[in-house]
């Protein structure tokens, strides 16, 4: 009877000693990893067991403290969360399933302090809920990264919308992945419209020879493509609904190279110049009409324009050919007539050393004058007296 006492009091020492072992090993391991372990009760008001000292380093209060005020973690939480993590605990309670999710606590220095809190529920013997074991990991750095590029995505997609340019993202495939909102209203169609359309295998562009362009920019070049008239109802017939859906459009390619200096996009810029090249055709059109006008009109025609005061005739130009045209008429009776005898003997002094010089007037017409400066106003008054613009003086 007491070799079997010292027997079992050995093995009890033993285990006990086992017990303290595991435990050791157990805390060493909790405490330090980078993360805060927890047991509570399952009742929300109920306390906490133990809190890992790691609690300190994320919130600034001891392990202790939780321990000794049961409700301190709750109102830890960040107001904004509150509710959203007491539901989360009151369905999972009932369920039985795994408690799990992302909130904020505020540090005692006012920190927020994002947390991702997973937990399960530990069963008694006799099947009864025994209490939440569970682990918060510091998610602050993660979140802040997170919603830095959700703030750039959302300037990012901002930019695009706004932009009065259309913009279309292709893929390396050739497929449409996004568009703006002044593609869609340039084209008159949505991304959903285009589900099947591909720009590689648009013929249209290939009739028009701007499907090289558009493959220098799918090989990695930044390309400048020039004007089309490209027309939807061509290519994607029956989908826009743009009244005269035809456009003249400049664009612009170039491929967006990821760190592996592969092509992860392809970006293709529009600018609508339909009403730039109609105003041009109307200006074409215009200046032909004006130029059958006035060279056709048989009465004189005067533009004054209204910054210089410049007066310009179209009777006048008439005018001044015919004045051109009356001198070269007298140019050239002067070269094929006969000397008279003064200006025979001008010649005959002339090549025998005489001192007299040649007469001017030797090159005047017989029978007549040049049109010169007064002869020239002469004849304009004698024209406007026929046209009645000049009453003859008393």
């Amino acid at each position: 009877m007491r070799l079997t006492s010292v027997i079992d009091l050995i093995e009890r020492k033993r285990a006990e000693q086992a017990l303290r072992e595991a435990e050791t090993r157990y805390r060493t391991l909790v405490e330090r990893i980078p993360a805060v372990v927890y047991v509570a009760a399952v009742d929300e008001a109920g306390p906490t067991t133990y809190m890992s000292p790691q609690i300190e380093a994320l919130l600034g209060y001891p392990a202790q403290d939780y321990v000794s005020s049961p409700r301190l973690w709750k109102t830890l939480i960040h107001p904004e969360d509150r509710k959203r993590a007491h539901t989360e605990h009151v369905r999972a309670t009932a369920t039985g399933e795994p408690f799990g999710m992302e909130y904020c606590f505020v540090a005692s220095d006012g920190r927020v302090v994002w947390v991702r809190d997973e937990a399960t529920l530990i069963y008694t013997e006799s099947g009864r809920p025994g209490f939440w074991q569970g682990i918060r990991t510091d998610i602050t750095e993660r979140r802040s990264i997170e919603e830095a590029l959700q703030i750039s995505e959302k300037r990012f997609r901002a930019i695009i919308e706004q932009l009065p340019l259309s913009i279309q993202i292709l893929a390396p495939d050739g497929r449409t992945i996004q568009v703006n909102r002044a593609w869609e209203e340039l084209w008159g169609v949505t991304l959903d419209d285009i589900a099947d359309y591909n720009i590689l295998e648009d013929h249209q562009l290939v009739q028009k020879g701007i499907m090289t362009y558009i493959q220098e920019g799918f090989a990695g070049e930044r390309t400048l493509i020039p004007p089309v008239l490209y027309d939807p109802e061509e290519t994607i017939p029956d989908l826009t609904s743009n009244v005269g859906p035809r456009r003249w459009v400049r664009a612009f390619i170039y491929p967006v190279v990821g760190e592996a200096r592969n092509i992860r996009e392809v970006i293709l810029m529009h600018e609508d110049i339909t009403g730039h090249k109609r105003a041009e055709e109307a200006l074409k059109q215009s200046e032909e009409l004006y130029r059958t006008v006035v060279e056709q009109a048989a009465e004189n025609i005067f533009l004054v324009d209204a910054q210089t005061r410049r007066v310009s005739s179209q009777m006048l130009r008439c005018r001044l050919r015919w004045l051109h045209g009356r001198r070269a008429q007298a140019d050239d009776a002067l070269r094929h007539r006969s000397p008279r005898p003064g200006e025979r003997r001008s010649e005959h002094r002339a090549r025998h050393g005489g001192g007299e010089e040649p007469s001017r007037r030797a090159a005047v017409p017989a029978g007549g004058r040049l049109p010169g400066r007064r002869g020239g106003q002469r004849e304009r008054r004698a024209l406007r007296r026929q046209r009645g613009h000049v009453r003859r003086r008393p």
